[in-house]
């Protein structure tokens, strides 16, 4: 694999929606929840959502020269799903645990990342233990971006910390600190949460990091089959300024 340093960081942020969809077939018998993958058409960012700093993550914006594309497959590694019917992810049920080797998923593929039996009821915070190395092709060629190449990125790197600060540190679902590793050009797998929360004042409180925490738009019901959404289209970004083949910021949402 070809890993080169993009101009632009994997952002994740966006408006989060969720809403019940249909069932799919290959949800195993008995389950009462149901994750799904796919990518959308649409990539626009949520302006009133407040977004990371642009030295973890990237800005997002396209500058004059810069070239985006379409990506032909986002590959990301998924860990476990945790969730929790209060707001600041505390007392959270583990849903699905891959263990140690993550389960990778391409998101253009629309695959089920995760299923379980959980209690039924409303939960406002989900918590999502993925790895911080996301794989990605362009679709075409164009620009520093070449279509037969698979690039990686590292959103959690050791440069986004500071030892003598721990609140730099993005945290676990126990809220203890994980430690960052890896560089731009040579990524290393590192084991993140993302949590989406209908309070994320309360989580940050808590103690988790606001790189790790995004709004949730409505709680999530069990029973019930949901999808998260990746907004694809136009995130693949060939950069004038650092002559590389990058991914701009998706939307994630949950439908």
């Amino acid at each position: 694999m070809t890993t080169l340093r993009p101009g632009y960081f994997l952002a994740i942020g966006g408006a989060i929606l969720l809403a019940a969809c249909s069932s799919y077939s290959d949800a195993p018998a008995g389950a009462t929840l149901t994750i799904r993958a796919s990518v959308s058409a649409s990539n626009s960012l949520n302006a009133s959502i407040a977004q990371p700093s642009r030295l973890l993550f990237g800005g997002g914006n396209t500058r004059a020269g810069d070239i985006v594309g379409d990506p032909a497959s986002i590959d990301i590694g998924m860990y476990a799903l945790y969730i929790s019917q209060n707001g600041d992810c505390s007392n959270a049920t583990l849903v699905q645990d891959h263990g140690t080797q993550a389960t990778v998923v391409d998101f253009m593929q629309n695959p089920v990342l995760f299923t379980g039996s959980p209690a039924a009821g409303s939960y406002a915070c989900i918590g999502v233990k993925l790895s911080d190395v996301i794989s990605f092709t362009p679709k075409t060629s164009f620009g520093y971006c070449d279509s037969t190449q698979t690039y990686a990125i590292d959103i959690y790197r050791s440069d986004n910390t500071d030892p003598n600060d721990s609140s730099t540190y993005w945290r676990d679902i126990d809220l203890n600190a994980i430690a960052a590793h890896g560089t731009d050009a040579a990524p290393v797998d590192d084991h993140v949460l993302l949590l989406f929360t209908r309070d994320t004042a309360a989580a940050l409180a808590r103690g988790f990091n606001s790189g790790q925490t995004l709004q949730l738009g409505a709680s999530l019901v069990v029973p019930g089959t949901q999808t998260f959404v990746w907004g694809g289209s136009g995130t693949v970004l060939s950069d004038s300024i650092s002559t590389s083949c990058g991914l701009n910021p998706g939307s994630p949402t949950f439908e």
